[in-house]
C-alpha cells in the first residue's frame, strides 16, 4: 500500500497509539490484523482497520514506533511452497514459452 498520508488523527489503545492515514485508490491485499513493514523492511505496526471506499487506514503502533510515518507499507504472508507447487509453476513457465 503506497501513498500514505498521515491525517493527524490519533487515538490511544492501551500502550499503543493508532494513527490514521489517507491513501489513493489502489488494490491491496492488506487486511485488518496484518503486521506491516515499511520499504526498509522495518516493522511499521499492525493494521487495526482499513476502509477502501473512503481510502483510510488505521495503523496501531507500539511505543518504539511512535512518530514513524511511512509513505508505504507492505505485508507478506508466510510462503512455504510445496515441491508440487514449484513443479506446477515451472511447468506453466515452460508451457508459456517464458
Amino acid at each position: 500500500m503506497t501513498g500514505l498520508s498521515f491525517t493527524g488523527e490519533t487515538k490511544k489503545e492501551k500502550k499503543s497509539v493508532v494513527y490514521c492515514y489517507d491513501f489513493p485508490i489502489q488494490e491491496s491485499d492488506i487486511r485488518r490484523g496484518n503486521k506491516v513493514k515499511d520499504r526498509n523492511e522495518n516493522n511499521a505496526g499492525e493494521i487495526l482497520d482499513i476502509d477502501f471506499q473512503n481510502q483510510k487506514v488505521w495503523i496501531k503502533k507500539g511505543p518504539s514506533l511512535l512518530g514513524h510515518h511511512p509513505k508505504s507499507v507492505y505485508f507478506l504472508e508466510n510462503f512455504n511452497p510445496t515441491e508440487e507447487s514449484i513443479f506446477n509453476f515451472a511447468t506453466w513457465i515452460l508451457n508459456m514459452g517464458l
